[in-house]
């Protein structure tokens, strides 16, 4: 981990340095799927957004945007887009925005969240497999006509409740 590293919410002054860490991160197939200064906009006016920086001495390193959608019987949230810069991978960032993701999706009352990511990004089926996202299903030509996605879900523990140590009975004389 990145000593003097800030998780914050974005202004528009970070929008520049967004747009930035989406050219670097978003190449190849991923590069029709790179977010413009008006959907990032969008994102910062959206109550809805969950939306989150990582900075590191001057500079912006990374980013998770997402949605709480209101559904009935029950919320969910969808992780839209999580970039990290080249400088930041390796070092547990991406690990941590999802954390942060999660828990404020929770606080939302949220109960599970959602994400796609391409099969071929085997770096990030990985990074979010280990935060406990399940494979849901298989889209065809999801990112181009040769590159399908994955939609992945993390469902929240129901139960939030502490966890006690079982009681001791004792079944000695009576």
């Amino acid at each position: 981990m990145l000593v003097h590293m800030r998780i914050r919410e974005p202004t528009e002054q970070d929008l520049s340095d967004l747009i930035s860490l989406e050219k670097e991160c978003f190449v190849d197939y991923y590069r029709g799927h790179r977010f413009t200064t008006s959907q990032f906009k969008a994102y910062l006016l959206d109550n809805r957004a969950i939306f989150l920086v990582v900075i590191h001495g001057p500079a912006l390193i990374g980013y998770i945007v997402g949605r709480v959608n209101l559904g009935r019987p029950r919320q969910s949230a969808r992780i839209e887009s999580i970039a990290v810069s080249r400088s930041g991978r390796t070092r547990g960032i991406g690990g941590i925005l999802i954390r942060r993701f999660i828990r404020e999706a929770r606080r939302r009352g949220c109960e599970n969240v959602t994400l796609e990511v391409a099969v071929a990004n085997e770096e990030a089926v990985r990074l979010f497999t280990r935060h406990k996202f399940k494979p849901w299903r298989r889209l065809p030509a999801y990112y181009s006509p040769r590159h399908d996605g994955i939609q992945m879900n993390y469902t929240m523990l129901t139960d939030r409740s502490p966890k006690r140590s079982p009681t001791r009975v004792s079944r000695g004389a009576q």
